[in-house]
């Protein structure tokens, strides 16, 4: 199994994807966020995603579907994508994300949970080292 097999069966398990604007982009970057149903699903694959694409130059695309999106990371150096499909998605959130961000902006790409009703990042690694994505495209 390669690398890319490895991440995408592992992030390949999330349920959901979720959109945060910044209000201040020199305080915080935007987040993307894989969700998932348990506080370590998807970690093996994020920490793969760490060690091997943290400094490819690497974007988001995200396929939006009816219903569902699929989601690819390209590294630019490589041209390796990495696909998920089939996330559950806000479109509220979606759209809002667009409108406030600039497509050419890094942005942190996250792995995270739901309890109680509230997003909990997963730091994979101590002190958390994100992964920081340089732009986004939407298909």
């Amino acid at each position: 199994m390669t690398v890319i097999d490895k991440i995408e069966k592992s992030l390949g398990t999330a349920t959901a994807i979720q959109f945060f604007p910044t209000p201040n982009y020199d305080r915080e970057p935007p987040v993307i966020v894989l969700t998932f149903d348990k506080p370590h699903d998807g970690a093996d694959g994020y920490n793969l995603l760490l060690d091997n694409y943290k400094d490819k130059n690497s974007s988001l695309v995200i396929f939006q579907k009816t219903n569902k999106v699929d989601i690819s990371i390209v590294a630019k150096d490589t041209a390796d994508a990495i696909n998920i499909k089939a996330l559950n998605f806000d479109k509220n959130q979606l759209t809002e994300f667009l409108t406030k961000e600039p497509k050419d902006r890094r942005f942190v790409f996250a792995i995270g949970f739901v309890s109680g009703g509230q997003l909990n990042l997963t730091a994979t690694r101590d002190p958390f080292s994100p992964v920081l994505l340089d732009k986004y495209e939407i298909k």
